[in-house]
């Protein structure tokens, strides 16, 4: 091992192989140096028991030549020998199958993997313990021999590997075959060769002494667990045979607690002692045939006992529908009954939580519903909640202006109260909007004088559904004075001779009246919304318009006269007066121009000037005349 053919020179550079290699003959040696911090040896990947605690695994292009369930079980030898987050290196045409809640991928281009979920006794660990060969000879030269080669460069342990293989030999020597099992009855450890009364089940990969053992020894070890576990002492049959292996002769079996310290765990230690013929002592019982009688009786009342446990993990469950005949099934049972309890806890945790939620909530609800009530007699706006037979539900005190409700008549149908409002169709028209869905508005009158805006509107619930009708009564009378007084303005401004044009604070046109509009020859469409610069024309200075904005933008008054022009590009005077409309506040919200076409006054300003132009011209040539005269 670590000898290579004189080729590598054509992949190695010269640096590295004079710096790792040696050269022997026609082939060149990794040097001793290196040599130290690497174990060479012949390993058989399926049958040798793995190295542990390993950073990195290499094994490229030969798992393609297993088949599937050997390659899950090399995975498994793998998952045990590495550690966690340690890096498992495969051949371009491998994967790790359906290995993937046991190793996460790395680099999927190389083919590179890292280990993961070695936190405690996982099912990995256990295939990976289940593909060794537990008919390997732990005590052979073969064994000792692969120990001293995987260990012989290591200096600083030679002490404590003298101490191992010493204490190793002491016990193969003086020690009998045993077994070592933990509190689930799991085997966790093995002193000697415990091959031949011990083996891994058919079919199943488990530690659970009582399935690794035969029948017959596995009904005795069964009944002295139990035993050893209450008792807390030691228990021996004596003169026992298994009879599924009756050359293995008569021997005794010794079943002892094994004390950790602290009481970390609860051990069992089970030994297979030859039978060499000495007395028993009192602690001793001779396995009998009446002993199989009794067992066998136990056997079937504890058959009894688990189709009860079964029923009653059906009923309290109803996920598990059948028991194990396993004592490892058994103890399955056991963890998940001790899982549903704490899951029953949590969900009364959960309960109780829920149950002060819906406190808060109802607490919540009543403090919204005293919002609401209050809403309703504070508001100004007469409300009244129908049902689906359209039965008064709840109304507003306001409503009470309108319709004579009290509250006895919540029950009662609409159409037997009587009202104030000239509104014949009220309740027809409820039918017709819960009917059709489609809301109605009307402005009615009241018999006082006063109008309202009635709307109805369907009763939807948060989940859609219709449960009724919505009417509102909102008070319009100051709006409806107020939209005449506006009309009677609009109907004055439109009527005036004067041009009247209205914009925003930004300039743009808001409104302009037919007089404008005829004057200029554009239509409203055209103006509304544009600049009044669509009128100006050349004649008048850009000087004299940014002094009319600032102004107007100042809140004084403009008053002057423009030259503007037409859609058809002719020109027009006109003399106006512009000024700001101030808001609530005293702010500026629009400004408004009035202005009085001057055309003919112009006109005849010009025919003035054109005479004092000529009397001048007819002057001046009247003293010619005179000063030759003379």
């Amino acid at each position: 091992m670590g000898e290579y053919p004189a080729s590598i020179a054509a992949d190695v550079s010269l640096d590295r192989l004079e710096k790792y290699f040696v050269k022997n003959g026609d082939r060149y040696k990794i040097n001793k140096q290196v040599r130290k911090m690497v174990i060479f040896s012949v390993h058989n990947v399926i049958s040798d028991p793995p190295f542990h605690k390993m950073d990195l695994i290499t094994c490229r292009n030969l798992l393609i030549y297993f088949k599937a369930e050997l390659q899950q079980k090399i995975f498994s030898i793998f998952h045990f020998a590495l550690k966690n987050d340690a890096f498992l290196f495969l051949g371009s045409s491998e994967s790790i199958g359906d290995m993937h809640n046991y190793f996460s991928t790395y680099n999927s281009k190389w083919r590179i993997y890292r280990c993961k979920n070695k936190q405690g006794s996982s099912s990995i660990s256990k295939d990976a313990i289940s593909n060794l060969n537990l008919k390997t000879d732990f005590k052979s030269d073969k064994f000792k021999s692969q120990l001293d080669i995987n260990y012989n460069n290591q200096p600083q342990k030679i002490k404590k590997q003298l101490l191992e293989k010493i204490n190793n030999r002491l016990i193969n020597k003086y020690i009998p075959a045993s077994a070592v099992i933990d509190e689930n009855n799991q085997l966790i450890h093995v002193l000697g060769d415990v091959n031949k009364y011990l083996k891994i089940p058919i079919n199943k990969v488990s530690l659970d002494i009582l399935e690794m053992s035969p029948k017959s020894l596995s009904l005795i070890l069964n009944v002295a667990i139990n035993r050893v576990r209450r008792e807390e002492e030691e228990v021996i049959y004596k003169d026992f045979q298994v009879e599924e292996k009756a050359e293995l002769g008569v021997m005794d079996v010794q079943i002892s607690p094994l004390a950790t310290s602290h009481q970390e765990r609860d051990l069992i230690v089970i030994s297979f002692i030859e039978n060499d013929g000495k007395e028993s002592d009192s602690n001793i019982e001779e396995f009998k045939a009446g002993h199989k009688d009794r067992i066998n009786e136990l056997e079937k009342e504890l058959d009894y006992t688990k189709e009860n446990l079964r029923a009653t993990i059906e009923e309290l469950e109803a996920s598990n529908q059948e028991l194990q005949a396993t004592n490892e099934e058994l103890l399955a049972a056991n963890e998940e009954l001790q899982s549903t309890n704490e899951e029953l806890e949590s969900v009364n945790e959960e309960l109780v939580t829920v149950n002060s939620e819906h406190q808060e909530k109802i607490e919540e609800l009543t403090r919204l519903n005293n919002d609401i009530n209050n809403l309703l007699k504070s508001t100004n706006i007469g409300t009244i909640f129908l049902d689906e037979q359209l039965r008064i539900r709840k109304f507003t005190p306001v409503v009470n202006e309108n319709i004579n409700l009290k509250e006895r008549d919540i029950g009662r149908p609409l159409e037997d109260i009587s009202h104030n409002i000239k509104y014949d169709n009220l309740f027809s028209d409820c039918a017709e909007v819960l009917d059709t869905l489609i809301p109605k508005e009307s402005r009615i009158e009241t018999k006082q004088g006063d109008w309202y805006l009635i709307k109805i509107h369907p009763y939807r619930t948060e989940q859609d559904e219709i449960k009724g009708v919505v009417i509102t009564f909102i008070d319009i009378t100051k709006l409806k004075t107020a939209n005449k007084r506006l009309q009677k303005l609009r109907d004055a401004v439109e009527k005036s001779p004067y041009m009247v044009l209205i914009t925003n604070t930004k300039g743009t046109i808001e409104y302009a009246n037919t007089a404008l509009l005829r004057k200029t020859g554009y239509n409203s469409q055209e103006l509304i919304g544009s600049s009044p610069h669509i009128l100006k024309s050349d004649k008048t200075s850009e000087a004299k318009y940014k002094k009319l904005w600032n102004t107007i933008t100042a809140g004084e008054k403009w008053e002057g006269e423009f030259c503007n022009q037409k859609k058809n590009g002719k020109l027009y005077w006109e003399k106006a007066i512009i000024f700001p409309l101030l808001d609530e506040d005293g702010g500026i919200s629009s400004y408004i121009k009035f202005a009085e076409n001057i055309d003919v006054q112009k006109a005849k300003e010009k025919e003035l000037q054109q005479l004092k132009a000529e009397n001048q011209e007819l002057k001046k040539k009247l003293k010619q005349r005179s000063d030759n005269n003379d």
